[in-house]
C-alpha cells in the first residue's frame, strides 16, 4: 500500500496554482456548471436540469434570486416539475468575464461534448 503525506501547505500550494489563473467568476461558473445538466444549447438560449429543484423550495429561491440579479439575461423560466431552467440571454450583450459569459462557455463546451 502507497502511502502518501501531503500537509495543508502542499494542498493550498497546489490548489492556488490551479486556480490562479480564474477569476471568481469563472469559478463559480465552473462550480454551477459541475452540478447541472445542459439539456440543449443554442446562442441566447440554454436549457438546463438541477433535479434538487424538484422538491427544494430554498434553492429554487436562491436561484430566482441568482437570475434575477444578472442583468443580461433577458428573461428565464425553471419548470419545477421537471428541475428544468430555461435561460434566455442576448449574446451581444454578454460581458466578458462575466458569470454568465463564463456560464454561456462552459454551457457550450460541456452541450457540444454531450455531458
Amino acid at each position: 500500500m502507497l502511502e502518501l503525506a501531503v500537509t495543508n501547505s502542499t494542498w493550498t500550494f497546489m490548489f492556488s496554482n490551479l486556480f490562479s489563473g480564474l477569476s471568481k467568476e469563472a469559478i463559480k461558473a465552473a462550480l454551477v456548471l459541475s452540478h447541472i445538466e445542459i439539456a440543449h444549447f443554442t446562442e441566447g438560449r440554454i436549457r438546463a436540469v438541477y433535479a434538487p429543484l424538484k422538491q427544494d423550495d430554498a434553492a429554487y429561491a436562491e436561484l430566482c434570486s441568482h437570475l434575477d440579479a444578472i442583468a443580461e439575461i433577458d428573461d428565464y423560466t425553471v419548470n419545477r416539475t421537471t428541475g428544468s431552467i430555461v435561460i434566455n440571454y442576448d449574446p451581444q450583450k454578454i460581458v466578458p468575464n462575466s458569470f454568465l459569459g463564463h456560464l454561456v462557455d462552459g454551457a457550450r463546451k460541456k452541450y457540444a461534448r454531450g455531458v
